[in-house]
């Protein structure tokens, strides 16, 4: 190793990982990856936990939680949609009935 790289990593803090973390194996996955990100070829199962095409399906289900909150948001756009909807009602109903009040007075 360089003095000058010695002297850089002196300052830097490297934190250890905990060690009730357990990782289900000590190498990259082998997989082919297709168009769109599928997988195409899955490894042999060794029964250490989930397979990875579980794991994907997994990663793309939503959550009751993430459910929940496009739900609110959804919900919180709707109703200011709702009160915009009224707003609009109300000046179109207060422009016709000035607009009528005003035919009817220049009408002999």
């Amino acid at each position: 190793m360089s003095p000058e790289i010695e002297e850089n990593m002196e300052g830097e803090v490297i934190f250890p990982v905990s060690a009730d973390v357990s990782f289900a194996s000590d190498g990259f996955p082998k997989y082919k990856l297709g168009p769109d990100n599928q997988i195409l070829e899955e490894p042999k199962e060794d029964n250490k936990g989930p397979s990875l095409k579980q794991l994907s399906d997994q990663h793309k289900r939503l959550s009751v939680r993430d459910l929940a909150c496009k739900f609110d948001k959804n919900l919180t756009a709707t109703a200011k949609l709702a009160e915009e909807v009224h707003e609009l009602c109300h000046f179109l109903y207060m422009t016709l009935s000035i607009f009528f009040s005003f035919m009817h007075d220049t009408n002999p």
